[in-house]
């Protein structure tokens, strides 16, 4: 297959959590893909596009090749869609991340952090209303009651959890928010990245956040995503290493690179 530098490919790729638990966000981004000599695959840095949603999450190469087995572009083969990837440089790859979703016995209980209703469910039909219609939204299951309303609390103190509505984001502030200073994510200790948000789920990467809801260092995608979601400007990194991921951020602080974007209160 031949395309030139304009050309554009829409790529599906399926992910599932390593804890079990169904994790949901709508997460689109536009990446220039090289071709190098080992036949790796780059992705260009972005920003978040304030117009178009592009870069909301930066750098999936690491998604693309590590799961390529789940990549499919349009109605290609997987093969083709590795040729693709690999022998046409310079093309240009819409990339979305949707979860593969996995069923499993028992009750479920789906809190909705960010969609037109926030809040705690029983029921995926609820959950789906709560969030169709809008651009943005970001849902995550829990095994048990408890479980889910430890999980909200926890975002609502920290300002993720977001009504949209027409075209912008309000936040649903606790009475007591927690908002840690950015600084405090370099002398983070270790058991600190378990919170009731994530629910111990394996870490695979380290997600830092320059400029969001509440910056730092995040274990998971899910509070990658609530920090960044329909945030105008925001910006975000992935690394394997949290050694990586600390002397990054502190780069950046050094370099005042660093600002909490903190949408307005629900009025």
């Amino acid at each position: 297959m031949e395309l030139d530098s304009d050309s554009s490919l829409e790529i599906t790729l399926l992910y599932s959590d390593s804890d079990a638990e169904d994790t949901f966000y709508n997460a689109s981004s536009t990446f220039a893909m090289d071709s190098t000599d080992d036949k790796t695959t780059e992705a260009v840095r972005q920003k978040a596009d304030p117009a178009t949603g592009a870069g909301r999450i930066s750098n999936c190469a690491d998604e693309l090749t590590d799961h390529l087995s789940h990549i499919h572009i349009c109605d290609r083969t997987q093969s083709e869609a590795t040729d693709i990837l690999h022998d046409q440089p310079g093309s240009r790859v819409h990339a979305t991340l949707k979860q593969k979703r996995r069923h499993r016995k028992g009750p479920k209980f789906y809190v909705v952090f960010l969609g037109q209703t926030m809040g705690i469910c029983e029921e995926w039909s609820v959950c789906e209303s709560w969030m169709s219609g809008i651009p943005h939204m970001l849902h995550k299951s829990y095994m048990t009651r408890a479980a889910a309303v430890s999980a909200y609390a926890y975002a609502l103190s920290r300002g993720w959890v977001q009504r949209w509505q027409g075209h912008s984001l309000t936040s649903l502030q606790a009475a007591r928010m927690v908002m840690p200073k950015p600084e405090d994510a370099l002398t983070r200790p270790a058991q600190a990245y378990q919170t009731p948000l994530n629910n111990r789920q394996a870490v695979e990467a380290w997600h830092v956040i320059y400029k969001g809801i509440c910056p730092g260092i995040y274990p998971t995608y899910i509070e990658a995503g609530l920090n960044i979601l329909g945030i105008t400007n925001a910006v975000h990194e992935v690394f394997e290493s949290l050694q990586v991921a600390c002397d990054k951020f502190k780069y950046a602080l050094d370099k005042g690179q660093v600002k909490a974007l903190l949408p307005p209160p629900v009025a």
